[in-house]
């Protein structure tokens, strides 16, 4: 038993150096939402940090509701890349742990 508790705590040991790996990876990345067919366009960290925003000429003369519902639809676009990749990242992190007998019961709900 003690060679198998060894074991799972070397690998919670490597998937928690992982993880801090994969965080410091998604806070430096960028992803762009965009709407409107890219006429306004948001760019956005992986910590949700808006970095920049686009709006293409075109807009401006328009109407005042459509161009902020552009802004608002873009700005989720860019929230919904940062959760996919943070999701792609982090799932697989703790696939692979071979938890010892019995103690895998606690993390079902």
């Amino acid at each position: 038993m003690k060679g198998v508790l060894g074991n799972f705590m070397k690998q919670a040991q490597d998937m928690q150096d992982n993880m801090q790996k994969a965080q410091k990876e998604l806070s430096n990345m960028e992803v762009v939402g965009e709407s409107g067919g890219g006429m306004v366009k948001i760019t956005m960290t992986g910590k949700h940090e808006v970095k920049s925003v686009d709006i293409d000429n075109v807009l401006l003369s328009d109407d005042k509701e459509m161009l902020e519902d552009l802004v608002a639809a873009a700005f989720n676009s860019a929230v919904q890349k940062v959760a996919k990749e943070n999701e792609e990242k982090m799932s697989g992190m703790v696939s692979g742990v071979n938890l010892p007998p019995g103690l895998g019961d606690i993390f079902k709900a």
